[in-house]
C-alpha cells in the first residue's frame, strides 16, 4: 500500500485525471517488471485487473467533494496484494488474484512502487502537456468489459448496465435500460 498526496491547481473535476495517470502509470510498471504474458487491465473507476482477475486498486480522498471546486489536497493510494493472506488458497477465488499467483514472485515491492512512481510521474507530465486525451485514449484501451454489461458501485450504491466508454472528464458513461447516465469520476472519493 502506498499513497501520493497532489495539491492540485485546478478544480476537482479536472484533478481527477490523476486517478487515470496513476492507474496507466501501475499498469506500465508492472508490465516493464512481469513476465510478458501478464495482461494488466482496468475496472472503473479504479479496480486493477492482472490475468483478468481483480488485483486491487486505486482509491481517492480530496478536501472537497464538490467537482467544481479547487481541492487543498487530493489524495491516491494504491493497494495490490503481492501474496495471499494466510487464510487464502490459490485458485479459491478466481475472480481476485494476487501478484505472486500471476507469474510476479520476483517482483519486489520497493521495485514496484519506484517503477509505479516514475510511470506516473510520465503520465502526469503528458496530462500537464497534452490534456487528458492521451491519458483517456492509452485508459480506453485497457479498459475491461468496455462495451459489456458491468455492475459498479457508486457511494455504496450498485448499478448496472453497458459501460458504453468514457465522457471528456473521464466519467463512466452507462446505459441502463433506453437512457445513458454519466458517472463522474469524482464519485469515487471516499470521505476524508
Amino acid at each position: 500500500r502506498i499513497a501520493v498526496v497532489f495539491a492540485p491547481e485546478a478544480k476537482l473535476e479536472d484533478a481527477m485525471a490523476a486517478v487515470f495517470a496513476a492507474s496507466l502509470g501501475f499498469g506500465d510498471a508492472l508490465g516493464a517488471l512481469a513476465p510478458p504474458e501478464v495482461g494488466v487491465h482496468f475496472d472503473w473507476p479504479a479496480d486493477i485487473r492482472v490475468n483478468g482477475a481483480r488485483c486491487g486498486s486505486l482509491r481517492a480522498a480530496a478536501s472537497t467533494s464538490d467537482p467544481q471546486e479547487e481541492p487543498d489536497w487530493l489524495v491516491i493510494g494504491l493497494d495490490i496484494p503481492v501474496a495471499p493472506h494466510i487464510d487464502e488458497e490459490p485458485g479459491a477465488n478466481p475472480e481476485h488474484t494476487w501478484l505472486s499467483e500471476e507469474g510476479c514472485i520476483e517482483i519486489e515491492p520497493v521495485r514496484l512502487i519506484e517503477s509505479w512512481s516514475r510511470h506516473m510521474l510520465v503520465w502526469l507530465n503528458r496530462w500537464m502537456d497534452d490534456g487528458l486525451a492521451p491519458l483517456h485514449s492509452d485508459w480506453r484501451s485497457r479498459a475491461f468489459k468496455m462495451g459489456e454489461e458491468v455492475t459498479v458501485t457508486i457511494e455504496g450504491v450498485p448499478r448496472s448496465g453497458t459501460f458504453v466508454g468514457l465522457d471528456e472528464k473521464a466519467g463512466m458513461l452507462l446505459r441502463e435500460g433506453e437512457r445513458t447516465t454519466l458517472l463522474p469520476l469524482s464519485k469515487m472519493l471516499e470521505d476524508a
